[in-house]
C-alpha cells in the first residue's frame, strides 16, 4: 500500500488518526472538524486478483468519488469527520463505492456480486473499526442481501506511527481484520479474523492551502551577486515541546489518577509524544504497576497532559501518602526528538 500523503485534493477529502488519553484544550467545543484527507484501502488484494483472474473473469468498478490507485487500492474522499479533544477519538465518514462482479452466465448475470460503499473509520487509541454499506449476492440463495453500516473490519494501530505535515496527520498501513459480521456481508468468501488489506488514513484539521504564485518580475531593489548559486542560510531547528509540572504536585484523585506533567506543543507544527504504557512504583511494602495515560500526538499550539492511574488497591497502601514514579518521555517535532526523564511524587489527596 502506498504511503498516504497530504496534497491538493478536492474539497471534502479527509481522515483521521488518533491517540489514547487526555489533552488540555482551551477551546469551548469538545470536538473539532476534520477538513481534509482521505481513506486509502484496497479491501483485499487476493480478492481483487481473483475477480480479475480468468476463473472469475470479472470486473471492478468504482463510483461516487472513489478512485483506483496505481497499486490497485482505492481512495475514498471524506465528507465529514470529527476529532474529540478530550477522548482523542476520531470518526470519519468517507464516500464512494467499489463494485466487484464475476462468474457471468450466458445472460451476463454475475454469480459474484459485491459492493463496498461509504466506509466510516472510527479510531480510538490503538484500536479502530471500519464500518461500510455492503451489498452482496448470497452464494446459497442467489439473492442480493443488504448490510447497511456493517462493522466490517477491526483495526490495530499499535505498531503504526503517525506522520505529520503542518496541521495534518496520517497513518499508513494499519492492519485490518474481517469481523464476523463482515464475513457474512462478504457472502462467506472469508471467515472472521481473515486479514484484509491495511488501511491508510489522513486527517487535516485545516483546508489544504493553495500555493501562492511567486512574482515573476525581478526585484529592482534586491542586490545581485556574481554567483548564480543560491545563498544557503542556517538550517532551521524546530522548537521541541516543553514540559510544565502540575502546580501542587501529582495529587491522586478518588479514581487513582494524577497528572504528572503538561506537554506544550509549539504553534509551528504537530508534535509527537512517546511514553511507556505502565510505570512501576512501591507503596505499602509492595510493588505496583500504574497505567500511563498520554497522547501519541498533540496539535500545533495546544497542550497534552501525561497522567498515571494507580490501582484502587494501591491507594490504601501508599505509605505516608506518597510514592515516587519515573517516566521516560520522547518528545518530537518532525524529524527532531529528545528524551526526557520526568520524576514525580504521587500524593494521596489531603496529604
Amino acid at each position: 500500500m502506498r504511503s498516504t500523503r497530504l496534497r491538493s485534493l478536492p474539497i471534502g477529502l479527509s481522515l483521521a488518526v488518533l491517540a489514547l488519553l487526555t489533552t488540555t484544550a482551551t477551546a469551548a467545543a469538545a470536538t473539532i472538524p476534520i477538513q481534509g484527507g482521505e481513506v486509502d484501502w484496497g479491501i483485499k488484494s487476493s480478492f481483487r486478483a481473483y475477480v480479475k483472474s480468468p476463473i472469475a473473469a470479472g470486473r471492478i468498478e468504482v463510483s461516487g468519488g472513489a478512485v483506483e490507485a496505481a497499486d490497485g487500492t482505492y481512495r475514498f474522499p471524506v465528507e465529514s469527520g470529527t476529532y474529540d479533544l478530550e477522548t482523542h477519538s476520531t470518526s470519519v465518514q468517507a464516500k464512494g463505492a467499489v463494485h466487484f462482479t464475476g462468474h457471468y452466465d450466458a445472460d451476463e448475470v454475475p454469480a459474484l456480486d459485491l459492493t463496498v460503499a461509504d466506509p466510516r473509520v472510527v479510531l480510538e487509541g490503538e484500536t479502530g473499526t471500519v464500518f461500510a454499506d455492503v451489498a452482496s449476492k448470497s452464494l446459497t440463495t442467489g439473492g442480493m442481501e443488504e448490510f447497511p453500516g456493517v462493522e466490517f473490519a477491526t483495526l490495530d494501530a499499535t505498531a503504526v506511527a503517525p506522520s505529520f505535515e503542518g496541521e495534518a496527520v496520517s497513518l499508513a498501513g494499519i492492519p485490518a481484520e474481517l469481523t464476523e459480521a463482515g464475513a457474512k456481508a462478504f457472502a462467506g468468501f472469508y471467515t472472521a479474523g481473515t486479514a484484509l488489506d491495511p488501511v491508510g488514513v489522513l486527517a487535516a484539521f485545516s483546508p489544504t492551502p493553495e500555493p501562492t504564485p511567486a512574482d515573476p518580475s525581478p526585484s529592482q531593489s534586491s542586490p545581485t551577486t556574481s554567483s548564480s548559486a543560491p545563498v544557503q542560510g542556517p538550517a532551521t531547528v524546530p522548537t521541541l515541546p516543553t514540559l510544565k509540572r502540575s502546580p501542587g504536585g501529582a495529587v491522586l484523585g478518588r479514581g487513582g489518577a494524577a497528572r504528572i506533567v503538561t506537554v506544550a506543543c509549539p504553534a509551528a507544527q504537530a508534535c509527537t509524544l512517546r511514553a511507556p504504557r505502565n510505570v512501576r512504583f512501591k507503596a505499602g511494602g509492595r510493588r505496583w504497576s500504574a497505567k500511563v495515560i498520554a497522547p501519541h500526538w498533540i496539535l500545533p499550539g495546544r497542550s497534552g497532559r501525561v497522567a498515571v492511574k494507580v490501582p484502587r488497591a494501591a491507594l490504601a497502601g501508599l505509605a505516608g501518602g506518597k510514592a515516587k514514579v519515573s517516566l521516560r518521555l520522547v518528545l518530537g517535532v518532525g524529524s527532531e526528538s529528545r528524551t526526557q526523564v520526568v520524576e514525580a511524587t504521587l500524593k494521596a489527596r489531603g496529604r
